[in-house]
């Protein structure tokens, strides 16, 4: 008689746990209480996947957002490295057109030099050319 009362206030006190539990758990616990592991295993298993599909979305959305910080970053990167590249050519230029006027500056003041060295020794001595 106590093994019968027992089990009547055991299964009294599954009742009461199942009227608090949400659908879901209630189909589980369902599931447990009744044995039905060709049932309750794969609804496991299921609830796992979905757990791990949740947290593959949320590591897909943070590589997706770091794409997007590096694309950026990526993109200044490239216009800066493009304007160091006009600056040192125009840097360039300029050096060489600088060079430029001051070896046709040399030019001229050495040909002036030379053609007068030349008419010095002209006069001193006319047969040499």
């Amino acid at each position: 008689m106590e093994d019968i009362v027992s089990e009547m206030c055991s299964i009294s006190d599954k009742v009461g746990d199942f009227s608090g539990f949400t659908p879901d758990k209630l189909l589980l616990e369902t599931e447990k209480a009744l044995s039905i592991t060709e049932l309750y295993d794969p609804h496991m298993k299921l609830i796992d996947l979905q757990d791990s599909k949740g947290e593959t979305q949320n590591e897909e959305e943070t590589m997706r957002t770091k794409l997007e910080g590096m694309e950026s970053e990526l993109s200044t990167l490239e216009k800066d490295v493009q304007r160091y590249q006009e600056r040192q050519e125009k840097q360039e230029r300029d050096l060489t057109q600088m060079f430029a006027r001051r070896l046709s500056g040399s030019f001229v003041v050495f040909m002036f030099l030379e053609s007068a060295g030349r008419r010095r020794s002209l006069l001193a001595s006319p047969r040499r050319m």
